[in-house]
């Protein structure tokens, strides 16, 4: 392709990337209201509350509320639960409420604005053609813009500390595993040698927003800083990896099993990362798919848990990782949705979840053959 045409292709797609992003803003959310606890607790926030220590619940009979705040307590899911998200996180949400008291067009110029400077990023350190097969990515535009999920926000704040000094690099790390604790899995730890000092900056990274928290609001609710580990161990949805164990090991077991998959997974992301001799695309690759690896055998398996897969996808190019973020899509396919029952908003059929892990096996196997093809030919 020549020149002026490439340049063409390049613009048009980025118009056609940012115009179905701008019909997303003006459609708001469809499938999901993960949006109205957002709002609440950057709303409660502003007005000098504790999302920590009194639950959206605590204020169904609160007297002065407006239609729209009364419109958002009836859309919250679990308003019994205080906020399980990061202090990082609820100021990110007071931020949109700042921008727009009465509706979700605050977030999605936040997240616009956080997607330009991504989409930037990108392409100044490793090429246009990366850049864009991640703007163009339907399954980034529906779960950003179509859902409202927040995961771009740790995505770019990962992306923009990949290549900084390794103290840096703790600092920014901490903040992202406040954001999403599975983005350890792309935290980049540095050589042994520098591992402690690398851990207490990824601690101290971590800590600091936790700790601005106590300092303004004092220690009323502090112990649901953390409730977010209580929340994960009480709600299973889509554990796709632990329904496919099922079938040959016991309960105990698929269990147990679980847990050593992801723990196993992690440390070997973190050896990864000390490894020198491997360049910055094949790290990338390699930690998407354990990172893939430990979601799946995780309790909660959610489709937007898989968005940083996408611009890691594009950054090294590999269509598996690209591919990956649509096989989860089928978690959408609840037994409600389907018409199959009225009751159960969580609930998905076996044969979705057996879907799911066929899918995911095909492409670990297409991975497997595709190294093993790459090493006979290199040999």
């Amino acid at each position: 392709m020549v020149g002026k045409d490439k340049k063409l292709l390049f613009r048009s797609l980025f118009l056609w990337g940012l115009v179905v992003r701008l019909g997303f803003t003006y459609l708001g959310s469809t499938w999901e209201d993960d949006w109205a606890r957002y709002l609440w607790e950057g709303g409660t926030l502003l007005k000098g509350i504790s999302p920590y220590s009194h639950s959206p619940q605590d204020f169904f009979s609160s007297p002065g509320l407006s239609a729209f705040e009364t419109e958002l307590l009836s859309r919250i899911n679990h308003p019994e639960w205080t906020a399980i998200y990061s202090p990082v996180v609820l100021g990110f949400f007071a931020l949109s409420v700042i921008l727009d008291p009465r509706g979700t067009l605050g977030l999605s110029v936040l997240y616009l604005i956080i997607d330009l400077v991504l989409f930037r990023h990108i392409s100044k350190t490793y090429g246009k053609e990366s850049s864009y097969l991640y703007w163009i990515h339907p399954v980034w535009v529906w779960e950003t813009y179509g859902n409202l999920h927040f995961e771009i926000l740790g995505i770019l704040l990962l992306l923009l500390c990949f290549s900084k000094p390794y103290l840096v690099r703790g600092l920014v790390g901490g903040l992202v595993l406040s954001i999403k604790p599975f983005f350890g899995y792309l935290v980049f730890f540095p050589k042994i040698k520098k591992v402690p000092l690398f851990f207490l900056s990824l601690l101290l990274g971590y800590a600091l927003p936790y700790f601005a928290f106590v300092l303004y609001f004092g220690t009323k609710g502090w112990q649901n800083l953390f409730l977010w580990k209580d929340f994960a161990q009480s709600f299973v949805f889509n554990p796709v990896g632990r329904y496919a164990m099922e079938f040959i090991f016991p309960q105990k077991g698929v269990m147990l099993l679980s847990s050593v998959i992801v723990i196993l997974s992690l440390l070997s992301s973190i050896f990864l990362f000390a490894q020198r001799q491997l360049d910055m695309r094949e790290r990338i690759k390699t930690a998407g798919i354990l990172m893939t690896l430990g979601l799946c055998f995780s309790p909660i398996v959610n489709s937007w848990y898989f968005l940083p897969l996408i611009p890691l996808g594009a950054i090294a190019k590999d269509t598996t990782l690209l591919f990956l973020s649509f096989v989860i899509l089928l978690s959408y396919a609840t037994k409600q949705r389907l018409g199959i029952e009225t009751e159960g908003y969580y609930n998905i059929p076996d044969w979705i979840m057996g879907m799911e892990a066929i899918l995911l096996l095909l492409l670990v196997f297409f991975v497997l053959a595709k190294k093993t093809r790459i090493k006979v030919n290199q040999t």
